[in-house]
């Protein structure tokens, strides 16, 4: 079983539904709306909305997402990105494997992410989004920590979970200046300083 979860905060509600609109055929689509002070509008493909009342940020609101999940395999998408065709992805994922990454094409044209992860506690080299077993998850769940994508993968490769790449791209990932990525970008510190405790010197 197959878990979608997208999280939400006051999102353009034009970019919103074009996610949720490429939200096809998974067993479940969670829609976390972490907190937003405008109005989400119900959505046919969303089977489960949680609200949570205040906004807690991206970990707390995916932990909080998963942590209803169902599926022994959970899905991510960001609420300004969009799926491509998902069909060999979703026979990907019954393969070997506990982190399923990819690569992602951005919206001006250009491809992120690749077939290593052997640096990937110098550097953030697979997308955020990436879709991983549930019990990756539970034994390390997301931390609030500023890149917490990066630490929760440098956290799995530390543990000996299985890292297995898909070569075909079906995820479109959406650029903008105002995102939390580029928001982050220069705030690394402390998950680098994460890293280096935990996953490199431990």
């Amino acid at each position: 079983m197959i878990s979608l979860v997208v999280c939400t905060y006051n999102p353009d509600l034009d970019l919103l539904k074009r996610a949720l609109d490429s939200a096809i055929g998974f067993d479940e689509v969670i829609l976390v709306d972490d907190g937003s002070i405008i109005k989400i509008p119900k959505h046919k493909n969303v089977t489960k909305v949680l609200r949570i009342k205040e906004n807690s940020g991206l970990a707390n609101a995916r932990n909080m997402g998963i942590e209803i999940a169902k599926g022994d395999t959970i899905a991510l998408l960001d609420d300004d990105d969009y799926f491509g065709d998902l069909t060999e992805m979703f026979k990907f994922v019954k393969g070997e494997g506990d982190i399923f990454h990819f690569t992602i094409k951005c919206s001006d044209g250009s491809m992120w992410g690749g077939p290593s992860v052997d640096t990937i506690e110098t550097e953030d080299c697979i997308p955020g989004t990436s879709w991983f077993k549930r019990k990756v998850w539970e034994q390390n769940p997301y931390k609030s920590i500023v890149a917490e994508d990066w630490v929760f993968w440098c956290d799995a490769k530390r543990d000996g979970f299985k890292f297995s790449y898909f070569p075909e791209v079906f995820y479109n990932y959406t650029l903008r200046p105002n995102s939390l990525s580029h928001q982050n970008a220069g705030r690394l510190d402390e998950a680098r300083k994460y890293i280096n405790e935990n996953c490199i010197n431990n």
